[in-house]
């Protein structure tokens, strides 16, 4: 199984959250202040 399909299912079974398996692709993690984001998708 290569790396991007095992991600993928572990994100599917929920034992890996979006930011770790962005690190895991060599990738910054998203940086959100949640208060900002509840009121900005409230719109």
């Amino acid at each position: 199984m290569n790396k991007a399909k095992l991600i993928q299912s572990k994100i599917e079974e929920g034992k890996l959250s979006i930011n770790e398996s962005r690190i895991l692709m060599d990738l910054e993690p998203i940086k959100m202040d949640a208060c900002n984001y509840f009121f900005n998708s409230q719109g």
